[in-house]
């Protein structure tokens, strides 16, 4: 296994008013509704963790005025690692706020060097420059101006409008895969540099529909259950990292599903059973920490499809981690997690599971790895029980976000195929997913409009959604052909998966994806900038290929010092620069974009290389 590097970088429920209605844990009055905080990202496959601090998020109502706080931490801000965030949402919490419309939110940031934890992944792509162990010295944090903590602006395309009979859902999405938001850079007396933009790092990810969303387990402590023994309330608690663990003062609402059930486990126990209320385990929960996976309800709390429970040690070694190896020729797979990086399935003195599922229905055991089901960057927690002697024991794995990542080799009206990377020593991943029925609804777009069957959308552009199959077999089989021994390069895509829907009743069927950045290598400018792009020449290629720039398209000029100066090691650094004065004839570029069917590369940024000598 690879080692990783690591670079440091009160409980009531919210009560307002007296006339008021109840909506869950919260009792608002009539001139208030509620509004659900949620943090996203892009994800990122080189890192494990992005671990940041959140001081406050604030809303700003239309037509200005005084900022309304949602979120304030007690005590310490709220740990969040960005990079297990990709393809799910970390629920926050639910707040209350007044009636209206806002315009624009504000993420608070603690921007101290402390304040920010890296920690590469254990399986980096190819080339990818890892974080060096414990140096504080080697981060430079770009726009925050050497100031403790950081407001971050955010329109809000989709203004957030507050009623009273829906839960408004405030969705930030970071946009982590975004070349230049983490820069690093080798110095010549091998020390590696990085830069950390904070420059419009984050954006609105519209949600129409709470409980479409895709959450992670929320974990916390009980605080108490209600008569009905149907719902409990849970002080949620968020940690990432080395960080300490942060607290809100409001607690979520759980609500089990009364209809299909709730699946439950003890940890202690060893135990599981579906239960459709808490007539066998509610005496028992109150003080016990939880994890609860389920759907965010209008009212602000969650319906349960699963909830783990378990003593002082549960959420210390409970594991919530990313898939980045999969061997299923050994049945092995390797998780990179939230604090725990490099967890195997099937070696490292725990059991092979008995149950790999997200759904029911979807119990393959060890099968499940055979068949290629399982992928890098699936999100997934496994339970384990763990006994009063002994080493624990891995029991089942839960998929919570099944995510297919790779270059689509093959995509029609009917499936798509990709290409995924193992991660290990064993060959590619070859998934063939059919498209999700065209009757299956899908969420709503930016509007709030129903969608209905496959949906897509170009990473950076979150809320421009395309539906249908043929629009994205168009743009999906495009291809950028540099010639020579290069050749064509195709589009690279995250797909993401759902069971069992009619489209593919016994495994897996693409209900969404994004087409993903392509990361190039260093190139040079073999036609200069114009008004609308340039012409780029590759090594190994004999062919210049046009790369589409736009307003919307970011240009750097990235400056890594090839001598000491005085003695000193100059920091690499990166700058905005006009494209008319960076891209001139035979200059060294490096673009990050997405190819078109016309064959150009639509850029999303663009870095002009310098090696310079002082």
């Amino acid at each position: 296994m690879k080692p990783i590097h690591r670079i440091l970088l009160g409980l009531v429920p919210l009560v307002l008013g007296c006339a008021s209605s109840s909506r869950g844990t919260h009792t608002l009055p009539p001139t208030t509704g509620l509004v659900s905080v949620g943090m996203t990202s892009t994800g990122s496959e080189d890192w494990a963790e992005i671990d940041v601090k959140i001081v406050q998020v604030s809303l700003t109502p239309q037509g200005g005025g005084e900022p309304l706080n949602l979120l304030a931490p007690q005590g310490e801000p709220l740990p969040v690692n960005l990079a297990l965030l990709g393809g799910a949402t970390q629920l926050l919490g639910s707040f209350a706020a007044p009636l209206g419309t806002y315009t624009s939110a504000t993420v608070t940031l603690a921007t101290d060097t402390r304040d920010i934890a890296l920690t590469s992944s254990s399986t980096p792509s190819p080339g990818f420059l890892q974080a060096p162990q414990t140096n504080v010295s080697t981060l430079a944090i770009v726009g925050a101006g050497g100031k403790a903590t950081l407001a971050l602006q955010v329109p809000l395309g989709a203004p957030l409008v507050v009623t009273t009979d829906r839960n408004s859902v405030l969705n930030l999405e970071w946009d982590t895969s975004r070349p230049g938001f983490i820069t690093g850079a080798k110095t010549p007396s091998n020390t590696n540099f990085w830069t950390l933009s904070l420059e419009n790092p984050v954006r609105q990810r519209a949600v129409a529909d709470p409980a479409a969303m895709t959450l992670l387990p929320l974990r916390g402590t009980v605080y108490k259950t209600d008569p009905s023994r149907q719902t409990f309330q849970v002080s949620p608690a968020f940690r990432a990292g080395i960080f300490p663990t942060g607290y809100l003062p409001q607690l979520v609402g759980v609500s089990l599903d009364a209809a299909a059930g709730t699946t439950f486990y003890d940890v202690d126990l060893g135990t599981r059973q579906v239960i459709k209320d808490l007539a066998s385990v509610g005496d028992a929960l109150p003080g016990r920490l939880v994890c609860v996976g389920g759907a965010l309800q209008q009212d602000g709390t969650l319906r349960a499809t699963r909830i783990w429970a378990g003593k002082g040690e549960f959420l210390g070694t409970h594991i919530l981690g990313r898939v980045v190896r999969v061997n299923p020729g050994l049945g092995l797979a390797a998780f990179d997690g939230d604090s725990f990086t490099g967890f195997s399935l099937g070696s490292g003195g725990f059991t092979t599971p008995d149950t790999i599922f997200a759904a029911p229905g979807m119990t393959a055991g060890p099968d499940f790895l055979a068949a290629g089901d399982l992928s890098l960057g699936f999100t997934a927690t496994p339970f384990f029980h763990y006994p009063s002697h002994g080493s624990p024991t891995l029991v089942a794995v839960e998929i919570v976000s099944p995510d297919f990542k790779g270059a689509v080799t093959a995509v029609d009206g009917n499936q798509v195929s990709l290409s995924c990377p193992s991660g290990s020593d064993a060959p590619a991943l070859n998934p063939a997913l059919p498209f999700i029925a065209p009757g299956t609804a899908n969420g709503y777009d930016a509007a709030g409009k129903p969608l209905q069957g496959f949906v897509w959308w170009e990473a950076g552009s979150p809320d421009t959604v395309h539906a249908g199959t043929a629009s994205f077999s168009a743009a999906a089989a495009a291809k950028v052909d540099f010639g020579g021994t290069l050749g064509a390069i195709p589009v690279s895509a995250t797909v993401h998966a759902a069971w069992g829907n009619a489209a593919n009743p016994s495994g897996w069927s693409a209900q969404w994806a994004v087409l993903e950045t392509l990361t190039l290598p260093v190139g040079t400018v073999a036609v200069p900038y114009a008004s609308t792009g340039f012409g780029l020449a590759l090594p190994g290629g004999d062919t210049t290929v046009l790369v589409d720039m736009d307003a919307s398209t970011a240009c750097y000029r990235f400056s890594v010092p090839s001598a000491t100066w005085y003695g000193v090691n100059p920091w690499p650094t990166l700058t905005a620069v006009a494209p008319s004065a960076a891209l001139t004839q035979g200059v060294a570029v490096q673009v990050f974009g997405i190819p078109q069917a016309n064959g150009h590369l639509k850029a999303r940024t663009v870095f002009q290389c310098v090696y310079s000598n002082y």
